[in-house]
């Protein structure tokens, strides 16, 4: 039977000494080590094109800048103002239910880092509802 001590979790990493009931003495490595789980979303890109998909109500704020650090490159990207878009995404969910997120009559250029109101639009509220779930945890893992 082996003794052993805590290792306090402020310790640095070094060797530590050891001893056996017996009265044998052993050094092991010990130290701490930090884990970072990135979290994964499992929203992805299509190529789809999102013909009948509406606006059900759902909206997301976040920055554009956010918006592709958890979706991706825009699938359209027309940042002038003059549209009613400026930016469009089409994904899939977890599920593979096709959904698309868009600015909606701005009528002015965006700032990558502004916040700002993002339409969800789908086949249903549950297919938007879904995406806005799955978009909302990619956002709070960033």
């Amino acid at each position: 039977m082996l003794l052993f001590r805590e290792v306090p979790p402020d310790s640095t990493i070094g060797r530590r000494n050891f001893q056996k009931k017996d009265g044998e003495k052993f050094s092991l490595f010990a130290g701490i080590f930090y884990i970072c789980i990135l979290k994964q979303t499992h929203m992805q890109q299509t190529t789809e094109i999102p013909n009948g998909t509406s606006f059900h109500g759902e909206t997301i704020r976040a920055s554009v800048n956010d918006l592709k650090k958890i979706i991706g490159t825009p699938w359209i990207v027309q940042n002038s103002g003059k549209d009613k878009t400026n930016f469009q995404w089409r994904m899939l969910t977890e599920e593979g239910k096709l959904f698309t997120v868009y600015d909606w009559k701005e009528y002015r250029p965006l700032d990558e880092n502004e916040i700002i109101e993002w339409h969800i639009g789908g086949y249903d509220e549950a297919d938007t509802t879904d995406a806005l779930n799955e978009m909302a945890s990619a956002l709070n893992g960033i």
